[in-house]
C-alpha cells in the first residue's frame, strides 16, 4: 500500500500511515467503510498531525520528562506511539543518507591504488552540518523549522559536489574524462545528486515519500505473523538449521 490517500475509518479526513489503511490516531482501531461523499458535501481540511488541533501528545511536548524515539524507517515513536514532528524526522532522515553515502564512498576507495590512506572530506563538513541542523532555531514552529531546514540542506548541494570532487583529485583518483577511469567520482557523484534530490522533493506533510526511496528498510515488526517463515528473526532460522543438521546426521548414522 502506498502513501497519500485518506485514513479508512469513517469520518476520519486525516491521511493513512505508510503502509497502512488508517492515520496514526486510528492506528490502534480495526478500519471500517467509508460512506461515499457526494458532489455537494464539502471537504474538510485535513488535521496536520503537527498542528494546535491534534488531540495527541509526544514525548517531545514534555521534555523535561521525555523525549520521541523512533525508527527513522517510520518515523513512530517508540513509546507515544505517533509520528515525530517533520523537522525531527528530516534531520534524522539527512543524517541517516549522509552516513551512508560516507560509508559507500570509503568501500569504493579501498580497493583503488590510491585508496589506502584516503580521508573523506564529506566526514568532516557533515560533522559541521549535524550540529548545524541540531542547533538551527528550536523555537520555530515544527513545519517551519522543517521547511526551512530543507531549504538550507538542499543549498548544501553545490559546495558538497565541488569538496568532495577535489578531495579525490588531491587522493589521486581519476576525476575527468571518459570511460570507466573516473567511474569512482562519477559514482559518488551520482549517490550525492540523488541525496540532495530526495531533501529536495521530500513532502513536509510526509504524504508522498517512501522510506524505501531513503534506502530504509523496517526493522521493527509489530506481530510476528507479519513475517514469512523463513524471515521469521535469526533465533528461528538458528533452530530451523540445527534440526536440517540433526536430521541429516541422523540420516547418515542410520545409513551406516
Amino acid at each position: 500500500m502506498s502513501v497519500g490517500g485518506p485514513c479508512s475509518i469513517e469520518g476520519c479526513e486525516r491521511v493513512h500511515m505508510y503502509n497502512s489503511p488508517v492515520c496514526y490516531k486510528h492506528k490502534d482501531q480495526k478500519s471500517k467503510p467509508k460512506q461515499q461523499k457526494t458532489e455537494t458535501e464539502s471537504p474538510q481540511e485535513v488535521d496536520l498531525w503537527w498542528t494546535e488541533d491534534d488531540e495527541s501528545r509526544r514525548c517531545d511536548d514534555t521534555p523535561e520528562t521525555a523525549v520521541c524515539e523512533f525508527n527513522t524507517y517510520d518515523g513512530i515513536c517508540f513509546h507515544c506511539k505517533n509520528l515525530v514532528y517533520p523537522d525531527v524526522h528530516l534531520i534524522h532522515l539527512i543524517h541517516n543518507d549522509r552516513n551512508g553515502i560516507l560509508n559507500f564512498e570509503l568501500d569504493l576507495a579501498k580497493g583503488e591504488y590510491w585508496g589506502g590512506n584516503y580521508r573523506s572530506r564529506l566526514s568532516d563538513i557533515w560533522e559541521k552540518y549535524e550540529e548545524r541542523d541540531i542547533a538551527f532555531e528550536p523555537s520555530l514552529k515544527p513545519d517551519i523549522r522543517a521547511a526551512t531546514l530543507q531549504q538550507i540542506c538542499y543549498a548544501d548541494k553545490e559546495y558538497i559536489l565541488s569538496e568532495a570532487k577535489e578531495n579525490l583529485s588531491k587522493a589521486g583518483a581519476p576525476t575527468e574524462g571518459e570511460g570507466m577511469a573516473p567511474w569512482v567520482w562519477n559514482s559518488i557523484e551520482g549517490v550525492l545528486i540523488e541525496h540532495f534530490e530526495r531533501i529536495r522533493d521530500w513532502d513536509i506533510e510526509r504524504v508522498e515519500w517512501s522510506p524505501k526511496e531513503w534506502g530504509l528498510e523496517n526493522t521493527r515488526h509489530s506481530d510476528l505473523s507479519d513475517l514469512a517463515p523463513w524471515d521469521s528473526g535469526p533465533m528461528v532460522r538458528d533452530i530451523i538449521g540445527f534440526l536440517v543438521a540433526a536430521f541429516i546426521l541422523y540420516s547418515i548414522l542410520n545409513g551406516n
